[in-house]
Order: C-alpha cells, then structure tokens, then sequence
C-alpha cells in the first residue's frame, strides 16, 4: 500500500508490539522457486514470478499495549513512523521527539530508563529518526543537525556517534535500513514543479543512489475542513518507494508496478516481476486506507479532513 507521507507524522498516541503467528515458507527461494531466470550480460538475474495470488501465512496478533504516561519515567509523546524499536528479545525503545530521549521498556511494558537529551554533545539530539537496535544490542538513532548516528549501549552508556557523509544532495530525510556499517537511507529534493525521492546507500567513506522516483507536486490545496493551505508537496497517494533486507541484501520496490531489485551493497544483482495490474484509485480503498480520516498536524494541533473532501481533492469523489 502506498501510504500518504502525510499520515506517517500524526501523533501516535500508543505503541502497540505485534507479534507474527502462522507457518509456511516465506523465504525467497520458495517465492522464486521453478519460476523462469534469465540472467544478462552484466551477471544480473531477472526472475518472472507467476501472478497468482498466494495467501500470506501469518496472522499479526496484538501482544502488548503500550499507553504513554503523563509524566515520569513513562512518558512519552510525538512517537511516529522510525520512532519505535525493540532488540528481538526483552526490550522495548520508544524515541521521544518531544523530550529528545529514548525510553526503554521491558517486555512487560514497565519502564526502565530515559536516555539523552536535547543537544549535540555526546548522547545528545535534536531532531531524530530511524531508532533502530543493531545486532551488537546498540541503540540508535539518526541526528539530523549532525548528520550522525547518536549510538548508546544496552546498559544505557553513551557510544561514540557514527558520523555518515554528506553529498550535494544534502542529508537523510529518513532511515530506511540498517546493514552491518551500511546504510540505506530516504532523500528528498525538492525542484520547481517536481520532488524526486532518492534511496542512498551510504558507507562511513561515499554514498550512491541505488533507486529514484520523481512525481510533480500539487497546486496549492485549501481545505474546507482545516484552516491550513498546502503547497509544493507530492500528491496524496502518489507512488513511493518500499525497502527491506532479505539477507545481507537491500530489497527495493519503487513506484506501483510489481517489480523488485535486490541490491549487494550498491550493485543491483537480480529482479523479481510479476504482471499484475495496477488496482485503480476508488472511493472504496480511500475508505479502507483512511479508517480515521485524514489528519493533519501543525502548531500543536491536529485537524482532520473528511474522506469526502480528501476524494474530491484528489479526484475520485
């Protein structure tokens, strides 16, 4: 699903842990398997996947709630997408935009500890994103204003920060994924009339662009519903791009079409496709997609526009 960027900046106001329940092969052997390859001159294997639907083998079951506190070792607030991880086991990481620190839990929900604060010395942040908890059990988080990694122990301890390259493009709007010392993170440049949305692979020396997408932005947009008037942004529902890690590989699908690259480091090695047709916008997934309604928030608080208005806003009314 394509979601709005939009919607992946509302206020969070708990934190749910799923858990995945079912059997079933899912690795990528099995999806691929007796499908047809071809592979091209330059070694890249390109496999044609049959576009019969198959049904995903797990069910997601909610297994621990997590409501904020009002204050205390508890609380937390302006949690959103990138703001939430766990390390596989015991341990529960909430970044708190507001207070610029980490939160831990246990896996009972308690809380145990607040690290960090607004700065940028050691263990210090002032906007981050992308918390994520590497193999080694480290706690991390991207730092916008330093263009580096703040990097804390599993006992809470201040590691030195990973510092990542800046280019002509600027620095990360959003972490995507994190392998080893690579990362592959989300950028955005932003042109008279167009957004083109990068996918970088970023080493601790260079940086290179592994996947692009460029859209046009929208005309201003005044909505009945919020006094707010926006301008110079992609349009809601406008293709993206998606990315995983299968192995020690990047997995990237950009765009609707169902076709997936499969990056070693910054070197496409294979594609997956499958023919299947683009579902056509209608009332009925708007509906599915926005349960809630639209919401936007600015200055502290939200408003929210009506599906009818955001169906007629992008045509579909």
């Amino acid at each position: 699903m394509h979601y709005p960027r939009a919607l992946r900046t509302l206020l969070a106001l708990s934190v749910v842990a799923a858990a995945g329940c079912g059997s079933g092969d899912t690795s990528t052997d099995s999806v691929a398997h007796s499908a047809p390859v071809i592979t091209d001159s330059s070694g890249i294997t390109f496999t044609a996947i049959a576009p019969a639907e198959r049904a995903f083998p797990d069910s997601i079951v909610e297994v621990l709630r997590i409501t904020p506190a009002d204050s205390g070792a508890g609380a937390f607030g302006g949690v959103s997408y990138g703001t939430v991880a766990t390390n596989g086991v015991d341990r529960i990481y909430v970044l708190s935009r507001d207070d610029a620190q980490v939160v831990s839990f246990d896996d009972s929900g308690t809380p145990l500890a607040r690290w960090g604060r607004r700065g940028s010395g050691p263990g210090e942040f002032e906007f981050g994103t992308g918390l994520h908890v590497t193999d080694s059990g480290a706690v991390e988080l991207y730092n916008f204003m330093t263009s580096a990694f703040v990097r804390y122990a599993a006992d809470g301890s201040v590691l030195p920060q990973r510092r990542m390259p800046r280019d002509s493009g600027g620095a990360p709007m959003e972490i995507a994924r994190v392998l080893g010392s690579d990362v592959v993170y989300l950028r955005r440049r932003q042109e008279a009339d167009t957004v083109t949305r990068e996918l970088v692979h970023a080493t601790p020396r260079d940086t290179t662009v592994i996947a692009a997408l460029r859209v046009g932005v929208t005309e201003n947009v005044a909505f009945e519903s919020c006094p707010i008037q926006l301008r110079g942004m992609e349009p809601y529902f406008a293709p993206t791009m998606t990315l995983g890690t299968v192995g020690d590989q990047w997995a990237v699908q950009r765009g609707p079409d169902w076709r997936i690259e499969f990056f070693d480091g910054p070197r496409l090695t294979r594609v997956w496709t499958r023919d299947v047709p683009v579902r056509p916008a209608s009332v009925e997934l708007l509906e599915r997609e926005l349960v809630n309604g639209f919401q936007i928030r600015f200055n502290g608080t939200t408003c929210k526009v009506p599906n009818d208005e955001i169906a007629k806003f992008i045509g579909i009314a």
